[in-house]
């Protein structure tokens, strides 16, 4: 997690085995030059007909005025769209998401607050960021507000940390539960991605060197919470990992018989880190179906990730990155279409992966590329999520264009 955003454990190096026929590798990289060059002379990649004018037409005038426009209407309390579970976070560091959480908090079915660590030796951090004012107010009077579940991120761990919290969980577990009754939360959302690899490769040492067993993360640690939580009326939704190398089939078939949802992070798509498409339509829909596979009688129980921040790369789209991409929130992205020497050419659309993209130069003449979530991105993803079933989480409500909760 940095920046506001989230990252998968080992994102870089994960093989996803996405299907070569839209792989950047093969899809992409044979029309990066035409990429480049057309946009360096402000005309649209037209990859299957005609852009249509509120889609894959869109331009940087319309997306500033929609936006204005969308944050300066005073917001109805609008009802759900989408009819599954719908988890939103909501980060520290970018307070907006306070604001959108209360202003729609009709549209959300959880909202989990990104507040509370859980480190080695039973110790929780994070408690002076719960604002109760605040969960009253998202929460409501009327019941048609969302539960409130906040983030435990498991972090700190090393091997031997790992291996304590394996062979003594209960301590832990009553150090969390004390904080969901202390503050009346509906229950909690555990961030465990690298501390499942950890337990697992704790695990392998122990047979190798040992000869032995250790009790691994989800029987020893998990079950037990979901237990203790599930006794007191409480929620517990369970972050996993998009690759199958990190979460498999077998980990969520186990989860899933004690857990109430699993949020996939579908989004930090990488491939040889090359800069290209953030979360690739094609393999967010294979993850998902994959995990489905497992449980194909609770696709509610899996709730499909959407990104609402974007990335902004240094270089070419299709090339290898030169440097960290900086992350991009809702007033970055307007800043950089404001800047635009051609407001009203429509962004390039990249029809298979479903999303836009936008280029500038810098004050040292580096062009950039800029990736970051449009209404038809959004769109696609939300409408996938309703064809297989499955509910929906996002990271985070606060780095998103206002025009996005329309599609919620």
């Amino acid at each position: 997690m940095s920046h506001g955003r989230r990252r998968s454990t080992a994102a870089a190096t994960a093989n996803a085995t996405p299907a070569p026929s839209w792989r950047v590798g093969r899809s992409l990289a044979g029309v990066c030059a035409v990429a480049a060059a057309a946009v360096s002379l402000g005309v649209i990649l037209q990859w299957s007909g005609a852009p249509e004018p509120t889609t894959r037409g869109l331009t940087p005038r319309a997306i500033i005025a929609a936006h204005q426009r969308a944050a300066s209407e005073p917001p109805t309390p609008a009802s759900k769209a989408f009819p599954g579970q719908v988890l939103g976070f909501v980060t520290p560091w970018n307070p907006d998401g306070y604001d959108v959480a209360k202003v729609y908090r009709r549209k959300f079915t959880m909202i989990s607050p990104v507040w509370f660590q859980i480190r080695p030796e039973a110790i929780i951090t994070g408690g002076h960021d719960v604002d109760r004012q605040w969960v009253n107010d998202v929460r409501g009077n009327d019941g048609l507000g969302p539960k409130i579940v906040p983030r435990f991120n498991m972090e700190g761990f090393d091997g031997q940390g790992m291996a304590a919290l394996l062979t003594e969980p209960l301590p832990t577990i009553r150090a969390v539960v004390e904080q969901i009754k202390k503050h009346d939360f509906d229950g909690i959302v555990l961030e465990m991605t690298e501390a499942l690899l950890l337990s697992k490769r704790v695990q392998a040492w122990v047979r190798e060197r040992q000869g032995g067993e250790m009790p691994d993360l989800v029987g020893a640690f998990v079950v037990p919470l979901a237990t203790s939580l599930s006794a007191l009326g409480k929620a517990i939704t369970v972050v996993a990992s998009p690759h199958e190398q990190l979460f498999s089939q077998h980990d969520l078939k186990r989860l899933v018989q004690h857990v109430d949802q699993i949020a996939v992070m579908t989004y930090d798509y990488n491939d040889d880190h090359l800069i290209g498409p953030l979360a690739p339509f094609p393999w967010v829909s294979t993850v998902m179906k994959r995990l489905l596979e497992a449980v194909p009688e609770d696709p509610e129980r899996l709730l499909l990730g959407l990104n609402f921040y974007g990335q902004d790369h240094v270089g070419e789209f299709g090339t290898k990155m030169s440097e960290a991409p900086r992350a991009v929130v809702a007033h970055d992205y307007i800043k950089i279409l404001e800047k635009s020497a051609t407001p009203d050419t429509p962004l390039t659309f990249l029809d298979e992966e479903k999303e836009h993209l936008a280029t500038y130069r810098d004050a040292k003449g580096r062009r950039h590329t800029v990736i970051y979530p449009s209404t038809l991105s959004i769109k696609s993803r939300v409408d996938l999520a309703r064809k297989l079933r499955t509910g929906i989480q996002i990271w985070e409500i606060g780095q998103g264009l206002s025009q996005f909760m329309d599609l919620l």
